[in-house]
């Protein structure tokens, strides 16, 4: 796990540095720190079926993308063309939310309807400990 997470920090520090330094062109090293991002989503979906606490997980991931995206609108915008989007932290809580909606939705806690989406705002209290409850802790 550990040296997975420094590959996957090699290769989004290259992608970052190479944006910097040359621009959006994809050079080999921005070619290498493309494997980051599917590799932080893996380690998201190991780390929500081993986490005692769903919801603290979300706010660490919430927290450091709030820190993180003075330095990415920095590098990645100038002037007022700070529309396009955010950070990958956001991304990942995403997909964090969904994973723990996926998972109380097959456990039956959930009735999952195909004509609207419903989002899980997983700060909640009720909603943590549910999450602890189906996780056994």
């Amino acid at each position: 796990s550990f040296s997975l997470k420094i590959i996957a920090v090699s290769a989004m520090l290259s992608d970052h540095l190479s944006f910097v330094f040359f621009g959006p062109a994809m050079t080999p090293l921005r070619l290498f720190g493309r494997l980051g991002f599917p590799i932080f989503s893996f380690m998201i979906a190991e780390g929500i079926s081993r986490t005692r606490d769903a919801g603290k997980y979300a706010k660490r991931l919430f927290v450091f993308g709030l820190v993180s995206e003075i330095p990415f609108a920095a590098m990645v915008y100038t002037g007022l063309d700070y529309v396009d989007g955010v950070n990958v932290y956001f991304t990942l809580l995403a997909s964090l939310s969904v994973c723990v909606f996926i998972r109380l939705a097959e456990n039956g806690n959930i009735i999952v309807f195909k004509e609207k989406a419903y989002l899980l705002f997983v700060f909640d209290k009720e909603f943590q400990q549910e999450f602890i409850t189906l996780s056994g802790h």
